[in-house]
């Protein structure tokens, strides 16, 4: 038998989990069997031919959605604006970009999408980004899948 440890996932007689499509965080079902013993040995073991039921607990972690679109734009100053869109529960985003040869990221704690300013760039220099989301649950961070990255050359 199958059961769901989480009333908003379902699953069925035959096993099939469904799972809502805005839901984040870890899932929990129950399977539990009942198993012929075929061979018996050692005195704490069931005779054959009793049946042994056993339980186990299987969880799936189910990611924020993933950054999928976004933008870049090279302004005067030496700047970089990086724009995305808002994500449904989510807690916020992280931004890792390598400009200048040094790696550095920012984590926003912010579910809305922020424009944000990557400042103190050298001109002419390529600049790559990724974007990835977070949510926590019950005080456990899950992250996304990082986004594909962009890249653009920075501006005088």
């Amino acid at each position: 038998t199958y059961t769901s440890l989480d009333e908003a996932v379902k699953v069925s007689e035959e096993g099939v989990v469904t799972i809502p499509e805005e839901y984040v965080g870890v899932a929990k079902v129950k399977v539990t069997a009942s198993i012929p013993v075929v061979t018996a040995t050692g005195t704490d073991t069931p005779a054959e031919g009793e049946t042994v039921i056993e339980s186990r607990t299987v969880k799936i972690t189910i990611e924020p959605r993933r950054v999928v679109s976004f933008s870049l734009k090279a302004e005067k100053g030496k700047k970089v604006t990086v724009k995305w869109k808002k994500a449904n529960k989510v807690n916020g985003f992280q931004i890792f970009y390598k400009c200048n040869g040094k790696k550095k990221s920012v984590t926003l704690n912010k579910g809305s999408a922020t424009p944000l300013k990557l400042t103190g760039l050298k001109q002419g220099k390529s600049c790559e980004v990724r974007i990835r989301s977070y949510a926590k649950i019950n005080g456990t961070t899950i992250w996304s899948g990082w986004s594909n990255q962009k890249s653009v050359k920075v501006k005088k």
